[in-house]
């Protein structure tokens, strides 16, 4: 019963995730994209925050171990994380950052190797997915000159992304909190929606030429309440249950969310990657 209650809210996390990416081109039309991913978080931290309050659920962050899960969702996993990977996002396409998260996994396991001995995998299944992570890497390749492929620096970026997502995932696993998933999930989508200002602010993005349409406010409102508020509860849930690893293993299957509805909503290909 446990095992498909987990295999469930796995499901749901992957929806969440492959549709995120589309979405968030939908409203990148509108706003820059630092001050966009801020945004989101905003939402949807005053969300989570104002549910913390009124349902009286434990607050305060008083043991380390709550404090270093802040720290790595929030600075870390949602912060860095979301700015490399929408600004990589920004310079391809929603079907290419689908396809970087399956480099997730083989990341994964590598800081679990350092600071996860109990969830370290066998030889087997490590070289399985160095396999795949070598497979990940031919993405990365440039389709053209190096010096002038804008789309190469938007790989490196999403790979930045991607690696500071796993890097994240297992220290909040290593911190093993004791706060409530709402309220550790709310706190970290806090301390990211600052750190997104504070560098739309110092990037200097044209925050004052956004141009508004209901597909674009309908797709943040989109992330932040399902995709940011929702999704992350489960991965903060998920993070208290089972293995890093075993969560971004998913990112074989997100990818396929990602590309159907990019190809969908905006006649993207493999080939615009």
């Amino acid at each position: 019963m446990i095992q498909w209650r987990l295999f469930g809210v796995l499901l749901v996390y992957v929806v969440l995730k492959g549709a995120g990416f589309p979405a968030f081109e939908v409203a990148l039309d509108a706003f820059p994209v630092i001050f966009l991913s801020a945004i989101r978080f905003d939402i949807a931290s005053i969300l989570l925050l104002g549910y913390v309050f009124f349902s009286k659920t434990d607050w305060k962050p008083e043991h380390r171990g709550d404090i270093i899960a802040i720290v790595g969702g929030g600075v870390i996993a949602f912060a860095f994380s979301t700015a490399t990977w929408s600004l990589g996002q920004k310079m391809t396409s929603s079907a290419l950052s689908g396809l970087m998260t399956s480099l997730l996994p083989v990341l994964t396991a590598g800081f679990a190797w350092l600071i996860l001995p109990d969830d370290r995998l066998s030889k087997r299944e490590l070289l399985g997915l160095l396999i795949a992570f070598f497979g990940g890497l031919i993405i990365l390749l440039p389709d053209g000159a190096v010096g002038t492929d804008a789309r190469l620096v938007g790989k490196v970026l999403m790979f930045f992304g991607v690696a500071s997502s796993a890097f994240g995932s297992v220290l909040i696993r290593w911190a093993r909190p004791t706060l409530p998933t709402v309220s550790q999930t709310a706190w970290a989508l806090f301390v990211a929606a600052g750190l997104l200002h504070l560098s739309s602010l110092f990037l200097g993005e044209p925050v004052s030429e956004s141009t508004q349409t209901f597909e674009s406010l309908f797709a943040i409102l989109f992330m932040a309440v399902l995709v940011d508020s929702g999704g992350k509860i489960i991965l903060f849930w998920l993070l208290q249950r089972t293995s890093p690893i075993k969560i971004n293993l998913t990112a074989y299957v997100i990818p396929m969310i990602a590309g159907i509805m990019g190809m969908y909503l905006f006649s993207e290909t493999l080939s615009s990657m």
